[in-house]
């Protein structure tokens, strides 16, 4: 009782040390830096108490292991605690992303999309189509943000079934698609530094990048309908779409069109990355959406209490991120990333070959923590070589694909992490759900790229 009466009010001292990162990060001080570097420490140590057991187990696990890979080398401690605030901007945005989920419950979005699943379904299979088309769109369009909205969505709608079943399907629908939605978009980081390293122009990639979408997407549907159609829908089914709901959803959708183009015209500012840009403008953007929908007085209550205790929860988050930038960074400065680039240029003589060992390296560098984009920073340093021998289009392809399918198993992960909080399940259960449908997904990628370049 006591421990429960210190945290109740957490989530103030969490929001303190992410707002004094948005600060810093335009401010660029250097005792700053070390300021946040130590309070990863003692976030860290506070968030440890309130973390589930397997949280706690990576905590320590990633901490431990980072420490002696760190121990092989020459930073120095005052270096060692920038690493640790490598991922506080991914908690700043985790701290806002209640404010998009609240404006979509306060303008009655969930139920709409909820009725568009729902509409004449008759079994599981006909909602899983509807439930990946619904998360392909909204990620598409909110990125991060959508996830925890069409999570929370299948979950109501399936609110009978039982969670052995429930969790299986959200695992499936909604983490593939959402896979998918991110594969050929320019707002995804991944994408974005898959061409930035190989030299190439996104309109070089992103025909390609599409029809693998859409070949992935389809087969995806069609295996998701059989196998879930012999389970009958138990929940009441709408019959009819209104006009009414017509309009509301083209509202949604011109709101959803407004908010990527702001993200977009906002990432043109020089000093903002990508995550930093999301952060900042969805505030804004929602409070502005609920005064055009005239919701502002409910949009502000239930956000604040989803804010607050979205922010008092985050103790899961907290231990995760910071304990693996140390883990992730640990690999990258130590000798392991010396073996890596020999082992990888062992297959230079056959271009398909070193295209699959590209494709397991990144997925077998996500299951063990570490970030797509720091397994292409590893690759960066084989770039000139590599280049030599696979067109940069096809190593593009192959980078791109590879990285972003391994979102669906990356267990420490930031889509598979909000689901594991999402649905109260083992991440690993997740990984296990999607690990065929990753190794599919860039395989198909691969085979494509080695396609392209015997062609061309």
């Amino acid at each position: 009782m006591k421990r429960k009466n210190i945290y109740q009010h957490i989530y103030i001292l969490y929001a303190t040390m992410f707002l004094l990162y948005i600060c810093n990060f335009f401010l660029t001080s250097a005792m700053l830096d070390y300021v946040l570097g130590i309070s990863a420490i003692f976030l860290f140590i506070i968030a440890f108490f309130m973390a589930t057991t397997i949280f706690k187990t990576l905590g320590v696990l990633f901490t431990v292991v980072g420490s002696i890979l760190y121990m092989t080398t020459t930073v120095t401690f005052a270096e060692l605690l920038l690493v640790l605030t490598d991922n506080y901007g991914l908690l700043t945005l985790f701290m806002m992303l209640s404010w998009m989920n609240s404006i979509v419950r306060s303008g009655g979005y969930d139920n709409l999309l909820s009725k568009i699943m729902k509409v004449n379904a008759q079994d599981m299979g006909t909602l899983y189509n509807r439930s990946s088309i619904s998360t392909f769109s909204l990620g598409t369009f909110l990125n991060l943000p959508a996830i925890t909205v069409s999570q929370d969505i299948i979950k109501t709608n399936l609110k009978s079934s039982s969670k052995q079943l429930r969790n299986r399907f959200v695992n499936l629908a909604s983490v593939r698609s959402y896979t998918m939605a991110l594969l050929w978009s320019p707002l995804e980081i991944v994408v974005a530094v898959g061409i930035f390293v190989t030299g190439v122009r996104y309109i070089d990639v992103l025909p390609w990048l599409l029809v693998v979408v859409v070949m992935m997407f389809i087969l995806d549907n069609l295996i998701g309908k059989f196998r879930f159609k012999k389970y009958k829908y138990k929940e009441t089914v709408s019959k009819t779409f209104t006009k009414k709901d017509g309009k509301k959803l083209s509202g949604l959708l011109l709101a959803l069109a407004l908010f990527l183009m702001v993200i977009i015209l906002a990432g043109n500012i020089e000093k903002l990355d990508f995550i930093m840009t999301i952060t900042l403008v969805i505030i804004p953007f929602t409070f502005i959406w609920a005064i055009i929908l005239k919701r502002l007085k409910r949009f502000t209550v239930v956000g604040w209490h989803a804010w607050k205790n979205g922010v008092s929860s985050m103790h899961n988050f907290i231990v995760l991120f910071i304990s693996l930038a140390l883990f992730s960074n640990g690999i990258t400065h130590s000798a392991i990333s010396t073996y890596i680039y020999e082992f990888i240029l062992r297959f230079a003589d056959t271009p398909l070959l070193l295209m699959f060992m590209i494709q397991l390296f990144i997925l077998i560098m996500s299951l063990f923590g570490i970030h797509a984009i720091a397994s292409i920073g590893i690759l960066s340093g084989l770039m000139v070589p590599l280049l030599e021998i696979i067109d940069p289009v096809s190593l593009a392809i192959v980078i791109i694909i590879s990285s972003v399918s391994t979102f669906a198993v990356s267990t420490y992960g930031l889509l598979v992490t909000i689901t594991s909080v999402n649905t109260a399940q083992n991440p690993y259960r997740i990984t296990l759900d999607n690990l065929f449908f990753t190794v599919l997904l860039g395989s198909i990628g691969t085979l494509l790229a080695y396609g392209l370049m015997i062609i061309g």
